[in-house]
């Protein structure tokens, strides 16, 4: 068995079939999801290789009926994450509607760090700007405590020099 292969029967004849994730020579980051059942290509899917640490790509395969079922959470590949589910019809491996396991699957990825890239986009966006508007605010309360306590300290000087005088 290799490393980045699932096994799993995808038209239902009995006999079993792969997931094979397939890298682009000539691209760097990108390949495709192959599904390859009974010695024929049923199905590939584009995507790029995971290239930020918060972006993710996850696949997940259950078995329903004797049919294998590839469950997609890909949110780096296309500027909408791809949240689907993709099965046997009777001619060919076609996108379907998620049963309820199907759902417990993805909602696992999804709280796993799928389906989050706009939120890491906004974080990765704001977050200089926030830290400097942070320690700015911090450098003039202090500056601002500091003069004060000059202020004061220099009036309490000036008040104990004319009472002595």
């Amino acid at each position: 068995m290799h490393r980045n292969q699932c096994i799993g029967d995808f038209d239902g004849d009995g006999k079993p079939g792969s997931v094979v994730l397939k890298a682009n020579e000539n691209e760097q980051f990108r390949g495709n999801i192959a599904i390859v059942d009974s010695g024929q290509t049923l199905f590939y899917l584009d995507y790029v290789y995971q290239s930020e640490p918060d972006e993710m790509m996850y696949l997940a395969m259950r078995d329903e009926s004797g049919r294998a079922r590839l469950i997609v959470l890909d949110e780096v590949t296309k500027s909408t994450p791809t949240i689907s589910v993709f099965a046997w019809d009777g001619k060919q491996i076609a996108e379907t509607q998620p049963l309820d396991a199907d759902i417990e699957i993805l909602n696992a990825l999804k709280s796993e760090g799928g389906d989050t890239a706009h939120l890491w986009f906004h974080y990765r966006f704001f977050r200089k700007p926030v830290l400097f508007l942070f320690y700015s605010s911090l450098f003039v309360i202090a500056y601002y405590v500091y003069r004060r306590r000059l202020h004061a300290v220099v009036a309490h000087r000036t008040e104990t020099a004319s009472e002595s005088i």
